[in-house]
């Protein structure tokens, strides 16, 4: 499984509201991303300060996890209460409304879907095709009430997000972690790495799950990560280990889980990276401290 494709491995929750102005959404302050597909009218993404966001029929945004939103039906800044509210919350639904709107929320379990998220910074709109047939589909699907609309609903979103994210990504506007993360060979060696990062991957191996030679991995990896994969691994090893260890877990226990079979190894390669011991690390300790 590549990033783009661990970021839509969620549950089935859609919010599908037909909105009459004045109208707001406050989105809360969740633990997890979400699309927004505009299928009719015009939304405006406040963000508390700065220039709201417009999104209008055919937009889809990528809002980031632990973002605080509100969308409503003006440029006007819909007030600190709402945008303070840390539940999910509408108002103005309405049958007739002229505003037609998707939410879909996601998962960023996985850290590479996570720092792909992260990349695109606070809001990222794309355009998608809507006079592609999946776009059609999901408007119609819309209008019906029937057994599976929610899990169907999911999945179209999902693919009118896909495809709009490839075509911003194929018009070279990509960059970065971003870019990274879309490119199909770098982006499932990443979500190897993130996902079994406890597993001792050796390059032949990745080769051969991903379906190439360890050429194309290290050559591809290093233009578009900047540095070499292995390197990736171990760096990724010792930020999740540093993670565990803050959270409570003991020292042999933070190492093996984070693919360290050699306690010596990983004290070392610990100490070299934070300048402390992983023991003092877990209690609190530093390098200014130690």
């Amino acid at each position: 499984m590549d990033p783009l494709s661990a970021l839509l491995d969620a549950d089935d929750r859609v919010v599908d509201v037909v909105l009459a102005a004045p109208w707001s959404i406050a989105l809360g302050d969740r633990d997890e991303a979400m699309i927004l597909a505009v299928s009719a009218g015009a939304v405006w993404c406040h963000r508390g300060e700065g220039e709201p966001v417009l999104l209008e029929a055919g937009d889809v945004a990528l809002v980031r996890a632990g973002a605080a939103r509100v969308l409503g039906h003006s440029a006007h800044y819909p007030g600190d209460e709402l945008h303070a509210s840390r539940r999910f919350r509408v108002e103005g639904a309405a049958p007739g409304g002229e505003t037609h709107l998707f939410i879909r929320r996601l998962s960023t379990s996985d850290r590479a879907a996570a720092d792909f998220v992260a990349s695109l910074g606070r809001e990222q709109v794309f355009t998608a095709a809507r006079d592609s047939h999946v776009w059609q589909v999901l408007t119609e699907e819309s209008r019906h009430l029937a057994s599976g609309r929610s899990g169907v609903l999911a999945r179209l979103i999902d693919l009118v997000f896909v495809e709009a994210v490839r075509r911003w990504a194929a018009d070279g506007e990509a960059r970065g972690w971003a870019r990274a993360v879309l490119d199909p060979l770098v982006g499932a060696v990443l979500h190897l790495f993130h996902a079994e990062p406890d597993h001792p991957w050796t390059l032949e191996e990745i080769a051969d799950r991903v379906g190439t030679t360890r050429t194309s991995i290290s050559r591809r990896f290093e233009m578009f990560v900047g540095e070499p994969p292995m390197t990736y691994l171990r760096e990724w090893r010792l930020s999740r280990a540093a993670s565990m260890l803050t959270q409570g877990e003991n020292v042999p226990a933070a190492a093996r889980l984070s693919g360290f079979e050699d306690p010596f190894e990983f004290s070392a390669a610990f100490f070299k990276k934070y300048g402390v011991s992983p023991a003092r690390y877990r209690t609190g300790g530093t390098a200014d401290t130690a």
